[in-house]
């Protein structure tokens, strides 16, 4: 037990300086680039030293922040995409089971080159592993839309159910998703089985459509 804890602990402490700025980002806030450069460097050390998916989904995370804060055309955006997605696949291949990683794998590789197809594979598996993760139903649902076109038939019935749940756990967040969507047609036909869902779905709909903004 011992042999197993002390690489963590070391792992832990390399990241401990850098916390704040991590937990900054995982709150969505703005993260200056010395930062998140200083971020970087320790996650990719404490990597060394722990077997667990986290530092790797994190790093992959800061990688995206800063191609995010880069021009979307520059060499330094897609540098920071592909190893955004080389993190990802690293966190994904010692913690399999993690929707949320399949997620932004999916999203990286949409963001990435647009390699649609290979993104819905990750994003078949983000279903997969995790089908009822209520904070992941409506960005799931988002970035299925933006693939529609490439998605299978027992794909989009996927995602039919996820609207469907995502109905019952987050209604506004659902409608929210619905109002900046490119199609509705998808969140018709997933409620259209439920009749009364469906009449509350449109109305609520039209309603927030109808509101200044």
């Amino acid at each position: 037990m011992l042999y197993l804890a002390v690489p963590r602990s070391i792992a832990a402490i390399l990241v401990f300086e850098d916390e704040p700025a991590l937990s900054a980002l995982r709150r969505g806030k703005r993260v200056p680039n010395t930062a998140l450069q200083h971020l970087e460097n320790s996650l990719k050390s404490a990597l060394r030293w722990s077997n667990s998916g986290r530092p790797a989904f994190d790093l992959a995370f800061v990688q995206i922040a800063r191609a995010s804060g880069a021009n979307p055309q520059s060499k330094t955006s897609a540098s920071a995409l592909a190893k955004a997605e080389q993190s990802l696949v690293l966190g994904l291949s010692r913690s399999p089971i993690n929707g949320d990683g399949w997620r932004w794998l999916a999203v990286v590789r949409t963001a990435h080159g647009n390699r649609r197809q290979k993104a819905v594979l990750a994003l078949r598996q983000s279903f997969y592993t995790a089908p009822y993760v209520v904070y992941l139903a409506t960005p799931r649902i988002r970035l299925s839309i933006s693939l529609w076109d490439q998605l299978k038939k027992d794909d989009q019935e996927i995602v039919y159910r996820q609207i469907r749940f995502a109905w019952r756990v987050a209604e506004y967040q659902l409608l929210l998703t619905a109002k900046d969507s490119p199609s509705i047609i998808p969140f018709l036909v997933a409620l259209s089985s439920q009749p009364k869902k469906l009449i509350r779905f449109q109305r609520q709909l039209s309603k927030m459509r109808a509101r200044k903004p």
